[in-house]
């Protein structure tokens, strides 16, 4: 099966630089959230999982260089786009599992 869309459509780009910028945010909700675990293993698996999140972003950043896009996750119009997000204070777990 096929998709309908080819891989040079504008649209194409316009969903990357999204993604994008939704793994940049998920990278800083992630280095907050590893500041508030309660224990060190926590820190070093949220933090692990922040470093996922970038490599995630580098990934996207890579595709839409390669198409020639300059956009990415620093473009206004993606930021609000996306709209802005609560302080990560604002979602705060109620607790964190003990190890």
């Amino acid at each position: 099966m096929t998709s309908g869309v080819s891989a040079d459509h504008p649209g194409v780009n316009e969903l990357f630089a999204l993604l994008a910028y939704g793994e940049v945010a998920a990278f800083y909700r992630l280095t907050d959230e590893a500041r508030m675990a309660p224990n060190l293993l926590g820190r070093i698996n949220m933090a692990s999982m922040a470093a996922a999140e970038m490599n995630h972003y580098e990934v996207l950043r890579d595709a839409l260089e390669h198409q020639g896009s300059r956009r990415g996750a620093r473009d206004d119009e993606v930021r609000l786009g996306a709209g802005e997000l609560p302080p990560a204070d604002h979602t705060r777990a109620r607790g964190w599992k003990r190890w």
